[in-house]
């Protein structure tokens, strides 16, 4: 067989100069910039007055309906009960829970900070 030379780039001066490119140039379209401003507008206005409309429909049908601050508003008691409320057994709502009461628990060798601990 045949010995090859190593493979060899040319010389420095046959290759053509490294040109940086050319940035690319954005045109701009004050057009689509305009449309989208124009459309959050009218989404906000139409919005506006849809509530208004709304809103002001429904206290003008209703009588009385006038608002009044918070520190005019009274609150209704109601009656008071005939009889004490039943006491609760909290051992036996513990007793009746409880087999369905899943614990699960896990050793974590480094926790938070560097500290071992469960959860």
């Amino acid at each position: 067989m045949d010995q090859l030379p190593p493979p060899s780039l040319p010389p420095v001066s046959a290759l053509p100069p490294v040109a940086p490119p050319e940035p690319a140039r954005r045109r701009r379209r004050p057009g689509v910039a305009v449309a989208v401003l124009l459309a959050i507008v009218l989404a906000f206005v139409g919005g506006a007055t849809i509530d208004l409309v709304v809103n002001s429909g429904e206290q003008a049908t209703e009588p009385g309906s006038t608002q009044s601050p918070a520190s005019e508003v009274s609150f209704e008691i109601g009656p008071d009960r005939p009889e004490e409320l039943p006491r609760l057994d909290v051992a036996a709502v513990a007793e009746f829970v409880g087999p369905s009461t899943v614990t699960v628990m896990a050793d974590i060798d480094s926790g938070v900070f560097g500290q071992s601990g469960s959860v």
